[in-house]
C-alpha cells in the first residue's frame, strides 16, 4: 500500500524511457503537483470534484514542457529535465515554503484508504498496459523507442509521439501527488524527494530497456514488489 506513489512514478519512469527517452524531473513534478494543488485548495476552497483531478491536470502541463522541449524542439531529454528538476524544485518552495494542511477529506481518500488506493493503482496499470499493446499510439510509443529513424520512415509522428510521452509520464506524477498527499494527510515540503533513484531502478529491475522500446509496464510493477521487499 505505502508503495503505490513509487509503483506510479515507476510506471511514469517506464513510459519515458520506452519512448527512448528518461526523465530525472518525476519526483520534483510529483512534488510541484502536490503542493501547487494543495495551496489552490487551500486558498480558493475548490470543491473536491475539481480538486481531485487537479494534480493530474498539473503533472500533464508540467509533462507537456517537457514533451515540447524534448520532441518538438529535439532538445537533449538529460538537459531539458535536469533544468526542469532544478525549476520545479524552486516552484516548490515559491508556492509554499512551509508544509500545507487542513485540506478537505475527500481529497485525501484515495490515498489514505488501502482498498481505494489498490484498486485505482491496479486499474491504471491495467489501463496502461492495455494501452501500450493494443492502442496505435501505444505501439508507436514503443516503435520510437525501439528504433527512431524507422518510425519516422513508416510515416509515425515522431515528435507528437515523444510528447504524448511526456504527458502521460505527467499525468501519472499528477496521480502519485495525490496519492502522497492522502497518505501524509499534507503537502510536506520535502514530498517525492528521493523518488528519482528508486523510480529509474523499478523500472529498469523490471525489464524496461534504457535504450528504449522494450519492457513491460507488468514487469515494471514487479520491479516495485522487489524493491519494497528490500
Amino acid at each position: 500500500y505505502s508503495s503505490i506513489p513509487l509503483g506510479l512514478l515507476v510506471l511514469a519512469e517506464s513510459v519515458a524511457l520506452l519512448s527512448g527517452n528518461f526523465d530525472i524531473s518525476i519526483d520534483r513534478i510529483t512534488g510541484f503537483s502536490a503542493m501547487l494543488a494543495g495551496k489552490l485548495i487551500v486558498m480558493y476552497s475548490i470543491p473536491v470534484y475539481l480538486a481531485i483531478p487537479l494534480p493530474l491536470l498539473i503533472g500533464a502541463l508540467c509533462g507537456s514542457l517537457n514533451g515540447f522541449l524534448i520532441g518538438y524542439l529535439g532538445l537533449n531529454p538529460f538537459i531539458v529535465t535536469l533544468g526542469t528538476y532544478m525549476a520545479f524544485s524552486g516552484l516548490i518552495l515559491i508556492v509554499s515554503p512551509t508544509s500545507i494542511w487542513h485540506l478537505p477529506e475527500p481529497y485525501l481518500f484515495l490515498g489514505q484508504s488501502v482498498i481505494a488506493s489498490i484498486s485505482c493503482f491496479a486499474l491504471i496499470l491495467t489501463i496502461l498496459a492495455f494501452f501500450l499493446k493494443f492502442f496505435r499510439t501505444g505501439r508507436y510509443i514503443y516503435m520510437v523507442g525501439g528504433n527512431l529513424q524507422a518510425a519516422s520512415m513508416l510515416g509515425v509522428n515522431v515528435k507528437l509521439i515523444t510528447f504524448l510521452a511526456f504527458v502521460i509520464s505527467g499525468v501519472l506524477c499528477g496521480m502519485a501527488a495525490l496519492m502522497l498527499t492522502g497518505f501524509n494527510s499534507a503537502v510536506p515540503v520535502n514530498i517525492a524527494t528521493g523518488y528519482l533513484f528508486l523510480a529509474f531502478a523499478g523500472a529498469v529491475l523490471g525489464g524496461i530497456s534504457l535504450k528504449g522500446g522494450r519492457g513491460s509496464v507488468i514487469n515494471a510493477f514487479a520491479g516495485v514488489l522487489l524493491l519494497s521487499v528490500i
